[in-house]
């Protein structure tokens, strides 16, 4: 038996969503623990690759134990870079016991674009 999670929501901003430099924003995830086993008590998500936002945490944990069937939501703060260009960063679930990860790939996925491009 392993650890399995499945994508069921995101909130917050969509792909490819427009911010302004500096702007804040967030993205919950709401994964459902879709295997035979509960979680580890302290389920982290993490930052797995790609770019760094400003003010965004590497990690998020979730303390308690998540059962089969149950949904668990993971919220990121950020603030967009204040440089003009696409940014991706990628996010997965991992067992703080064995440092294996699982479930669905996750990412924020943010345009901040040149002034020209918003005509201003």
């Amino acid at each position: 038996m392993s650890l399995s999670a499945r994508l069921q929501a995101e909130e917050g901003c969509p792909d490819r969503c427009i911010f302004l430099p500096q702007q804040a924003g967030f993205k919950t995830f709401t994964i459902r623990n879709d295997g035979d086993i509960p979680w580890p008590e302290s389920v982290e998500l993490i930052r797995t690759r790609g770019d760094e936002f400003p003010e965004s945490p590497d990690k998020v944990v979730h303390r308690g134990r998540v059962e089969p069937g149950q949904t668990v939501s993971f919220t990121i703060n950020f603030r967009a870079p204040s440089q003009c260009d696409e940014f991706i960063s990628n996010y997965r679930l991992r067992d703080p016991e064995t440092c294996n990860y699982f479930g669905d790939r996750l990412w924020i996925h943010i345009k901040v674009p040149d002034p020209e491009e918003l005509g201003q």
